[in-house]
Formats: C-alpha cells, sequence, structure tokens
C-alpha cells in the first residue's frame, strides 16, 4: 500500500477504482484511504462510497452522523437533479435511527421528498412514496400516525400491489382520519391482480362478504369465490369461513352441512388446529335424542302433582291467615268508634 501511493499522482476515476479493488479484496481500511484521495476531486461516487462505509462500518467504525455527512457532499456535488441513491440513504438513516442518530421520522420524510424531486427516477421514487406512506401509516418520532396522510403517498405508487393492500386495510378497519367502509375497501382490495398480497386481498374480501356491514350487504356466494381463491395460500386459510357458510346457508348459498364437516376436516388436515373446535361442535349436534320412558314420565308427573298439591295447601293457609288479620282490624276499629 505504501509503494501505491508513492507512484505518480492519480486521478479521482483512478484514486475510486482502485478503492473499488481494495474492497473487493477486502482491504476496507485501504479502500477508504483510495476514496478520501478521490473525494478531493468531488468524485461523487467515492463521496458516495464514504457514507455507505459509515454507515456499515466498512474500514471504518460505524457512525451515521458521518455518514450523512458524506452522503450530503455526494448529494451537492451531483449537479441539479442531486443523488437520489444517497438521499434514499439519509432518508433510510434517518427512519431507522442508529449509532450517533436519533430516529426522526420529520426528518426521514424531508429527504423521502427530496428524492422524489428527481421525477425522471422512477423506481426511487416509486419507492420513496411507499416509505412516506409508511411513516404516516405507523407514525414515529416527529410525525403522528395518520392512514389519510398515508393513503395520499400510498396512491402516488406503483412500485406493487403492496399499496392497494394498504389502502384496502385502511378502509376495511377506519380509524386515524378514514371513515371505515367496506365498499371502498373491496375496490382496493379488488387492484390487487398478482404476487403474494392476492392472497390476502381476497381473504379480506371474502370475510367482508361473509359479515356484510358499512355499505356491503351480506353476499355469501361472493363471500364463497373471494375464499377459495385465498385457499392455496395457507397463511390465509379460509377453509373454516367456508365451512360455517355451508353450516348455516342462506345469502345466495344452499346450507349443506355434510360440506362443511368436509371443509372442516380439509382445514384440520392442512394444519389449522382451530378447526377441530368446529368439527367437534358439528358431532355434538348429530348425537341421538334419547326420549324418556312411560315410568320416567309418570313419575315426573306424580311429582308435578305432589308440588301442585302443595301450592294449593300453602294458598289456602295463607288466604285463612289474611281472613283472621282482618277481623283483628275489624275489631279494632269498633273499639276505637265506641270509645
Amino acid at each position: 500500500m505504501k509503494g501505491f501511493f508513492n507512484v505518480q499522482p492519480l486521478s479521482a476515476e483512478e484514486w475510486y477504482n482502485q478503492g473499488k479493488t481494495f474492497y473487493i479484496d477486502g482491504n476496507f481500511k485501504e479502500s477508504i484511504q483510495c476514496y478520501l484521495k478521490a473525494a478531493e476531486g468531488q468524485h461523487v461516487e467515492s463521496l458516495r462510497e464514504l457514507g455507505y462505509a459509515y454507515k456499515i462500518g466498512k474500514g471504518v467504525e460505524v457512525n451515521y452522523n458521518k455518514s450523512i455527512e458524506w452522503y450530503c457532499i455526494a448529494d451537492k456535488n451531483s449537479g441539479y437533479a442531486g443523488n437520489n441513491s444517497a438521499r434514499l440513504c439519509i432518508a433510510e438513516m434517518f427512519r431507522e435511527g442508529g449509532p450517533g442518530l436519533n430516529q426522526d421520522f420529520k426528518q426521514a420524510l424531508i429527504w423521502y421528498k427530496k428524492v422524489i424531486d428527481n421525477i425522471h427516477d422512477t423506481n426511487s421514487n416509486n419507492y420513496a412514496y411507499s416509505r412516506m406512506g409508511e411513516l404516516f401509516q405507523t407514525g414515529g418520532p416527529g410525525i403522528e400516525r395518520n392512514h389519510s396522510s398515508a393513503k395520499f403517498w400510498y396512491e402516488k405508487c406503483r412500485l406493487s400491489d403492496y399499496p392497494w393492500m394498504i389502502i384496502g386495510s385502511f378502509y376495511r378497519d377506519g380509524g386515524y382520519s378514514i371513515e371505515k367502509n367496506y365498499v371502498k375497501a373491496i375496490v382496493w382490495y379488488s387492484q390487487v391482480k398478482e404476487g403474494k398480497y392476492i392472497y390476502e386481498a381476497s381473504f379480506n374480501m371474502g370475510f367482508m362478504y361473509q359479515h356484510g356491514g358499512y355499505g356491503i350487504t351480506k353476499d355469501y356466494k361472493e363471500a364463497l369465490i373471494c375464499y377459495e381463491r385465498a385457499i392455496s395460500n395457507n397463511l390465509f386459510d379460509s377453509r373454516i369461513h367456508i365451512g360455517q357458510i355451508y353450516e348455516v346457508g342462506g345469502y345466495g348459498v344452499p346450507k349443506n352441512r355434510e360440506l362443511a364437516l368436509k371443509w372442516y376436516q380439509s382445514a384440520l388436515e392442512n394444519g389449522n388446529e382451530n378447526a377441530q373446535e368446529y368439527i367437534d361442535r358439528y358431532n355434538n349436534t348429530l348425537l341421538p335424542i334419547v326420549l324418556p320412558t312411560a315410568e320416567e314420565l309418570k313419575e315426573e308427573q306424580q311429582k308435578l302433582q305432589k308440588a301442585y298439591k302443595k301450592i294449593l295447601s300453602l294458598k289456602a293457609e295463607l288466604e285463612l291467615n289474611d281472613a283472621g288479620v282482618r277481623d283483628l282490624l275489624e275489631r279494632g276499629n269498633a273499639f276505637t268508634r265506641n270509645t
């Protein structure tokens, strides 16, 4: 390494390339020295590598504040559009917090907004929109939880089906400035067309059609369609819910208790232990009805007759006592009048 620094002066780009070579070989401290040399010439990639080094601790001790300093320099030296890679890294560090830096959602939001200032960087913009939505979805240091604001940013994101899932859940659950509305929830869930989120979206729509309310009329037929779409993912096992629908019937689906049992058994076979409770309950309702014998009925009738006679006896006794009380009152009144 000493010999390397004694050779003919190199350009910033050459220092950067040498730093990358050292980094790939695992010589992190040497790579830092090369990046610092390149940084003297405002070499943007080297400035960004120094920011990254302080973020993850490669060749230097982890320090988020120093990392942000280098990323800021990289951003300022990247021309009018700035450096979205550096901006995203700064935003992420403020969102997470770390060595030397307190978590600050307000600062994270500022830097995510700087990312979307570069209208030509579609991928980074979508990522920033999603992150801003998350900041308002959960709330945190410097930002109050507000699902209406989260929805505003999620709507702009075209990264994946994830934003549609979240907005649908906002309307499904309500709260934090959004009123519960199953109709709007289903509209957003319906936009989820592929990927892992389609199973969760289908399950949630099935649940809303099954239970109704908040603008949605119960529709077991639609619920079955949604639940059956979610079956292929056991994280959202809808077999029990399908069994419930067939067990009670109605709302567009005929009652079929035998089919309900099959779905409960299928749920149990696929690892859903809660299905056993439904199977047991189903079996208990099928126990034979045991009628009392003639002797048991006669014995019960005799008990009722004895109880009835006792009630009549008590009633007669109470009436007799009432008559005696009335006689005493009359005598007392007559005595008072005579005196």
